[in-house]
């Protein structure tokens, strides 16, 4: 007795009864790949490609194609044990590889008159027949990872049969790259324990690789720092890749940008953008709008809020109740005593008019509103000269602010903690831009003098977040201001080497003898110094690549290794069954 198996070109071989399946896979092959057809026909690399996608595509719909109809094979194949029956026309896989057959074929016409030279519907060369086990491995992946899925969802919350169909469906993308390589790597060798070796170790491979491709740059932010680059997302303000992760390598770059001819007036404009995204942020908490803290919109603001109190305070009666007495006690108690012979009577002849009003059933909003203004221009009057004569009479408006807070309308009092709010973040800006800067100067709002202005404001709150303008100071500071300092070495070197030594400063020098002498060939390398910083200047710049940079999802492309995975992706690519051998053999070999 005798196994026979008949090639592709008519030829019959002959194996003795009892052959091991493997011997006769592997023999057929060796005839296949040596002297058992012509020898596959060039084609080009674009066809190449087309083919090894095309079998791969193939070998992933019919291996699914028997999943899918395993079950009714499974059901005739009973029957045909119990009635020797045997359903019409083949199993329901075969039924299902002849249709995907034809449709493939079809597909293959369809692209025939576009690419002439794609040749037969059947791997030809040993990388198409791996390509086509890789397939077959993705969908033996998915026959494990799909049925999973529905486990999982079907079974009871908890249930050791839920774990299991988590466990199978989890990581998908991972399992079908080990599929797809256990496959492929089996194809090539011969041995399905190289198959599986290689299926356990491709995703962390690819996810490694990937991963790096993905996301070049890994961000070097602490936690806070990351929540704060988080935060200037939110708010409009742009940051650069060197900022988003805090790559010091790429900070320098985006500084050095800034210094070099050619380049640094682009690079100013980046910055330019980010101070403006800034300054508009500030500006929101006034209630204006713009890019510009200029002298102009700070009045224009203070005038406005001004008006606002003015109105609401029109509208207000100042209750004296219960909370106002004690806090007047509080600031009498404080300021009245420490205060000099000259300003003790003013502080102490406010709080005796104050008490007088508030004693007739409360103070009137025209009256409350000129005692504010009273109050307000004296401390400020007295500021530079007396600084706790003044602090004691804010506090004292303060606390019949706090009043009249309490006592407006209840349809007012939004509008009050708005002008109050304000005003507080008003007095903060113009604090941050009382310094002599050319930057204060022309408008804008200085990060670190910012975060000195709203420190002040709770020094011991603003550690921990408290205060409107907190979160937008310390991305400031964090981002906002240029971090590498920059003494303006790079581009003086650079003018002086121009005028002393210009073929060195153009980057000449080591060139090539006779360069010197060359003046074409110099002019040459020197626009190319001169140019070649902003070229990659342009480059670094544009958004697709500051996209990638700044991108940080590739550390997410790693798989993690854990007993559900491993088990997956060896329950799909352990040696066995009908995995090992070659499809065509199959039905020759009666498996």
């Amino acid at each position: 007795m005798t196994i026979e198996a008949q090639l592709a070109d008519g030829r019959v071989l002959q194996f003795p009864d009892g052959t091991d399946p493997a011997v006769v896979q592997r023999t057929v092959k060796t005839i296949l790949g040596s002297d058992g057809q012509s020898a596959a026909p060039e084609r080009s690399a674009g066809v190449r490609a087309a083919r090894m996608a095309d079998q791969a595509a193939q070998g992933f719909l019919e291996r699914g194609a028997e999943l899918v109809t395993a079950p009714a094979d499974l059901v005739w194949a009973g029957v045909e044990a119990l009635t020797g029956w045997k359903p019409p026309g083949g199993t329901a896989a075969e039924k299902l590889k002849g249709a995907i057959q034809s449709g493939t074929q079809a597909a293959n016409n369809a692209v025939a008159p576009f690419l002439p030279d794609m040749g037969p519907n059947v791997p030809e060369t040993q990388g198409e027949r791996n390509a086509r086990a890789a397939g077959g491995g993705a969908a033996d992946a998915l026959g494990i990872v799909v049925p999973g899925g529905v486990l999982a969802r079907g079974a009871r919350a908890g249930s050791v049969l839920q774990g299991v169909g988590r466990a199978a469906a989890a990581q998908p993308g991972a399992q079908v790259i080990a599929g797809a390589t256990g496959g492929a790597v089996t194809e090539a060798t011969d041995n399905p324990w190289l198959g599986l070796g290689a299926a356990l170790v491709a995703p962390g491979a690819v996810g490694k690789v990937a991963g790096r491709v993905a996301s070049p740059v890994r961000s070097s932010l602490t936690p806070e720092q990351a929540r704060l680059a988080a935060d200037a997302r939110t708010m409009g303000i742009p940051l650069t890749a060197g900022q988003a992760t805090g790559s010091r390598p790429l900070r320098s770059l985006e500084s050095l940008f800034g210094t070099l001819p050619m380049t640094a007036g682009a690079q100013q404009k980046v910055q330019r953008a980010q101070q403006g995204a800034f300054n508009r942020e500030a500006l929101k908490f006034i209630g204006e709008t713009g890019t510009e803290a200029t002298d102009d919109v700070l009045n224009s603001a203070r005038q406005r809020i001004g008006a606002d109190f003015e109105n609401l305070a029109a509208q207000t009666t100042v209750v004296p109740d219960q909370q106002f007495g004690a806090d007047l006690m509080d600031t009498v108690a404080e300021y009245s005593r420490r205060l000099d012979v000259q300003r003790k009577p003013v502080f102490e002849n406010f709080v005796s008019d104050i008490n007088d009003v508030m004693s007739q059933g409360g103070m009137p909003g025209e009256i409350y509103q000129k005692a504010r203004s009273q109050l307000s221009q004296m401390a400020k009057a007295a500021a530079g000269t007396d600084p706790y004569f003044a602090q004691a009479l804010r506090a004292l408006r303060d606390t019949l602010d706090d009043a009249a807070e309490r006592s407006v309308p209840a349809h007012l009092k939004d509008d009050w903690k708005k002008a109050r709010a304000q005003w507080g973040n008003l007095r903060t800006l113009e604090k941050s831009r009382s310094n002599t800067t050319a930057a204060a100067a022309g408008g804008d709002i200085p990060a670190t003098q910012l975060a000195i202005a709203e420190r002040q404001r709770n020094p011991r709150g603003y550690a921990m977040g408290d205060g409107p303008m907190n979160r937008l100071s310390k991305v400031g500071t964090t981002f906002v201001r240029d971090p590498i300092p920059n003494s303006g070495t790079p581009e003086r070197l650079f003018w002086q080497n121009l005028m002393t030594n210009p073929l060195g400063a153009l980057g000449v020098a080591g060139t090539g003898a006779g360069l010197a002498t060359d003046p074409v060939a110099t002019m040459g390398y020197g626009a190319l110094a001169v140019a070649g910083p902003r070229l990659a200047q342009m480059g670094y710049n544009s958004r697709p690549v500051q996209a990638w940079l700044k991108n940080q999802r590739g550390a997410a492309m790693a798989p993690q290794y854990n007993a559900g995975l491993l088990g997956s992706i060896s329950a799909a690519n352990m040696p066995g069954g009908e995995g090992e051998i070659d499809p065509r053999l199959l039905g020759l070999l009666g498996q």
